[in-house]
């Protein structure tokens, strides 16, 4: 289990780096759970057995208006949504070849279909929007689409997979430099075995 869990902390915290998932529910009823307890802030389901570490996040709906149909235009237009599903499939990659990892491929299967087409993208999709809410005006966000329908925007859409996969490539690096310096530091100070 706590190899589970450390693999679902991985991904969610790289997919939701800039959005909140943390319960903000105003009394509405979580969509898909089969279990609703606290006012719909934590979200239980008869098959997810973990009551010591319950998870919590808003599964209510967006807004049907003008705001977030002009955000909708504007993730299609960026493909926004789309990177949910390319961090997905890298980080699941690096799973897969993570000889520490003993899940069979088709939990990896599983999880990679639900973040491409099932609730977990749906909920993914809904916090996006909710974070450009709090942050943008109707106006901002059709300013931001007509940047990027021009030839930069364009390119900046294109260009952007392939830019996060090179700095993530560049971060995982970076990250298991910073984490063996750190360990061997620790060691010397004794205070690691």
């Amino acid at each position: 289990m706590k190899k589970i869990t450390l693999f679902v902390m991985f991904v969610v915290i790289g997919l939701v780096t800039n959005t909140t998932v943390m319960a903000q529910a105003k009394g509405t009823k979580p969509a898909t759970a089969k279990k609703e307890e606290d006012k719909g802030k934590i979200v239980r389901d008869e098959e997810v057995k973990d009551d010591a570490n319950p998870v919590t996040f808003d599964t209510s709906s967006v807004p049907n208006d003008e705001l977030t149909g002009a955000i909708r235009e504007l993730l299609a237009e960026t493909r926004a949504l789309n990177m949910f599903s390319v961090t997905a499939k890298r980080m699941i990659d690096m799973q897969r070849k993570n000889p520490n990892t003993n899940l069979p491929d088709v939990f990896y299967d599983r999880f990679l279909a639900d973040m491409e087409n099932g609730e977990s993208f749906r909920w993914m999709a809904n916090e996006l929007i909710k974070a450009y809410r709090k942050r943008f005006t109707v106006e901002d966000i059709q300013a931001l689409t007509v940047f990027f329908k021009s030839p930069a925007g364009k390119k900046l859409t294109t260009s952007t997979p392939e830019i996060t996969q090179e700095t993530m490539a560049a971060g995982e690096k970076i990250g298991a430099y910073v984490a063996v310096k750190i360990y061997t530091q620790l060691q010397r100070e004794g205070k690691i075995n």
